[in-house]
């Protein structure tokens, strides 16, 4: 009989075990697919103004315009929108299986731009105040272990502005610094959200016996635009690759007129392209931006 008791204890037990792994199991699955379909439904749908869009996001939500409560848009198949003959703005709240609250669209109504190619090629440079730490990481020390001196020091979006009091203007700079200072403390001024912070780390040596303190730095970008143009109010504009670096510390922005570089015509299964070495100098800036 007490076998028996203890039998049936263990049975609950394994039962309830049973039942928590599957509702955790469930809970993550709901939570992954609840943050698979946010991701992929965009922010902001723009359509040029007297046009239609074709819109196919194969995602099992649905939502009402704020302009037409009465109507429900599915978006589990494809969907055409038709934009009005004036810029307009309208919002559209989704509901994941038409229950689960999702996200909010913003559907902008923007009116149609008549571009004139100019064919001047231009490039543009950013210099940040400070420098800016990308990432943290790890290297491998002289017996083989991992060495991390700046983890849980200096974090992504950090800027760094001085060195033991001396003003940083570049992450050279910084590298030859901890390079040459025998794994001495340096205690880094870096400004964080706004705001002034001290921050001491302690460099150590590589596979080769260099000091490196571990951190990805950055404390510039710049980008070619391969084709510009003017709109029909003359503004000046260019196309060209996205820069993604959030730069909200800035030192000087430059623009650049291409007038030495070295192209590649495409042909085919190969890309063309455009190369350019800038020489930045504040002796030959003109204009601000």
């Amino acid at each position: 009989m007490k076998n028996m008791r203890v039998s049936e204890r263990r049975k609950r037990r394994y039962q309830l075990f049973l039942y928590a792994f599957l509702g955790f199991a469930l809970g993550m699955f709901l939570w992954a697919s609840y943050s698979y379909y946010e991701q992929k439904i965009p922010n902001i749908i723009r359509i040029q103004a007297g046009t239609s869009q074709r819109i196919d996001l194969k995602v099992p939500a649905s939502g009402v315009l704020n302009v037409d409560s009465d109507k429900v848009i599915a978006l589990n198949q494809p969907v055409t929108i038709v934009a009005g003959e004036s810029p307009d703005t309208c919002q559209m709240e989704l509901r994941l299986f038409g229950v689960l609250p999702l996200k909010s669209i913003d559907i902008e109504v923007i009116e149609n731009t008549r571009l004139i190619p100019v064919g001047q090629p231009i490039g543009i440079y950013m210099k940040t105040q400070g420098v800016l730490v990308i990432d943290t990481g790890t290297f491998e020390g002289p017996q083989g272990q991992e060495q991390s001196p700046s983890v849980y020091k200096l974090q992504a979006g950090d800027y760094v502005m001085a060195m033991d009091g001396v003003a940083v203007t570049g992450k050279r700079q910084i590298k030859e610094y901890v390079e040459n200072g025998s794994g001495r403390d340096i205690v880094l001024q870096v400004s964080r959200n706004e705001k002034i912070i001290q921050v001491r780390i302690s460099p150590m040596q590589d596979q080769n016996g260099v000091y490196k303190i571990g951190t990805w730095l950055r404390d510039s970008a710049q980008g070619i635009g391969t084709m510009t143009f003017l709109d029909e109010e003359l503004h000046f504009g260019a196309l060209g690759h996205g820069i993604r670096e959030s730069f909200y510390s800035l030192a000087a922005v430059f623009c650049i007129i291409q007038r030495s570089l070295q192209s590649e015509k495409g042909r085919e299964e190969h890309r063309g392209n455009l190369q350019e070495s800038l020489n930045i100098s504040r002796s030959r800036s003109q204009g601000s931006l």
